[in-house]
């Protein structure tokens, strides 16, 4: 297929497998898609019904096929096997976590690129046919985003992401994040490159996917799509996103963090470190995330009368575990003990 060619779309279904199709239903389709969109659910059956009635509605242009994995027991397989037959449901019986989930899911597809989907989020505008269409112009990159936005309608912050450094935390720590926070402007633009995409709408080609052996299973989740982004980047290739493909993410890396959600987002960060820089670099990367936490502590302390009892008490719980409990997020993911999938925002 030549650069910018886009065929009709003919929506792919599952290998044979023996289920009935319903009456109506197109026969099994053998010729190789051109998407195989990965979703994986953890409690989240209705918004994944949402998800894939969208999904189907508003994308014409590639071929695609969808394939699914519930990593909880929630009812999610069987109503999508009653609602939408066109997916492929992968069977499961545990929690894989984000990056394992989306490594097995891509071991049964077939398609010649594939695109991590989020289940809650909404598919409107051909958002996917817009994406490939991008991909096939921009043949450079490795990754390809779109914009995610809130339900608001704002552009969600976590569409783009700088990957963790200790310059950065030592400028969030001292108040001057906003020089060094990913550019909103930079997702309103045609082709920017950026650090890392969000994982819950990014495509790759397969073959680099394979290559790169997917993502790193030792990431249960956060920051194991910077981690993807930051080895695409090191192949040679680069990572782009592109305004004119846009889906709306219901949750959002922006919505309020619990102090699990925070403990897990430190430990991501961490584990990053440990994996990309020596131990001396990781000991004051380490030290600069206590001190920044113990800061916004105090502030929860001490800030009441300027921000209210009800944000200075949340201030105080979001960071209370990082400057208590150190040896829970020091080490990264290297602990036994992991958070269920329901405290991760993004699926990344």
């Amino acid at each position: 297929m030549g650069q910018g060619e886009v065929q009709a779309m003919t929506p792919q279904q599952p290998d044979a497998d023996s289920r009935p199709r319903p009456s109506g239903e197109p026969a099994l389709v053998e010729a190789r898609p051109q998407i195989s969109v990965l979703i994986v659910g953890y409690n989240t059956r209705d918004l994944v019904l949402e998800c894939l009635d969208g999904l189907y509605q508003h994308t014409q242009g590639p071929s695609f096929e969808v394939l699914f994995i519930d990593c909880s027991d929630d009812g999610s397989e069987q109503a999508i096997r009653q609602k939408e037959p066109r997916v492929r449901v992968i069977d499961n019986q545990e929690n894989l976590g984000y990056g394992r989930g989306n490594n097995f899911l891509a071991r049964h597809a077939r398609g010649e690129y594939l695109l991590l989907l989020n289940p809650d989020t909404l598919i409107k505008d051909n958002a996917i046919g817009e994406l490939y269409r991008f991909a096939q112009s921009n043949p450079e990159g490795g990754a390809w985003g779109g914009v995610t936005r809130l339900a608001s309608g704002a552009i969600d912050p976590g569409c783009q992401q700088l990957k963790p450094s200790l310059f950065t935390m030592f400028l969030l720590t001292i108040g001057l994040g906003v020089f060094v926070k990913p550019s909103i402007e930079a997702a309103r633009s045609e082709g920017t490159q950026v650090h890392s995409l969000s994982g819950a709408f990014m495509m790759m080609p397969k073959a680099l996917w394979d290559q790169l052996g997917g993502f790193d299973e030792s990431f249960f989740m956060y920051c194991e799509e910077t981690d993807l982004c930051h080895r695409v980047q090191q192949s040679g290739r680069r990572v782009l996103i592109t305004p004119r493909s846009s889906i709306v993410h219901l949750v959002g890396s922006g919505s309020s963090k619990s102090p699990k959600r925070m403990l897990a987002l430190t430990r991501g960060a961490m584990h990053f470190t440990r994996k990309h820089h020596g131990p001396v670099y990781t000991f004051f990367d380490g030290i600069v995330r206590w001190l920044y936490s113990a800061s916004r502590f105090t502030i929860g302390l001490a800030g009441a009368p300027l921000l209210g009892k009800e944000r200075a008490a949340q201030l105080r719980q979001r960071h209370a575990p990082i400057v208590f409990q150190p040896t829970q997020w020091i080490g990264g993911w290297q602990t036994p003990e992991k958070p269920s999938m329901a405290e991760e925002s993004s699926t990344s």
